[in-house]
């Protein structure tokens, strides 16, 4: 996402954050390779602005960006990066290696 604006979604279902991550249900695929670029999210509920949902617990790897979060007359500048990722999602604490990157692994 790019120059974009989120605002007003899920106001009455909390469960819901205003970006929402659903990984996939197969082996070795990690939730991810998501990159924001210079995105507002307005959200007046009291909620994280970003939930990621494993599929099989293959861990998080490769999101990243620059967000704006204007809440409630206040507004947060926050850079999503692996050590923002580790705070807010412990499954992203390591980074889960790809079948490829096993393979590559063994050969040198």
């Amino acid at each position: 996402m790019s120059n974009s604006e989120v605002r007003d979604s899920a106001r009455k279902d909390s469960f819901f954050p205003p970006i929402y991550v659903q990984g996939v249900d197969s082996d070795h695929r990690p939730a991810g390779n998501i990159h924001f670029k210079h995105l507002l999210i307005k959200d007046d509920v009291e909620r994280p602005f970003l939930k990621i949902r494993e599929g099989k617990g293959d861990g998080v790897r490769d999101i990243t960006g620059d967000v704006v979060l204007k809440r409630n007359g206040r507004t947060e500048s926050i850079t999503i990066d692996d050590a923002w990722l580790r705070q807010f999602t412990p499954s992203a604490a390591v980074k889960p290696e790809l079948p490829h990157e096993k393979a590559e692994g063994k050969r040198q």
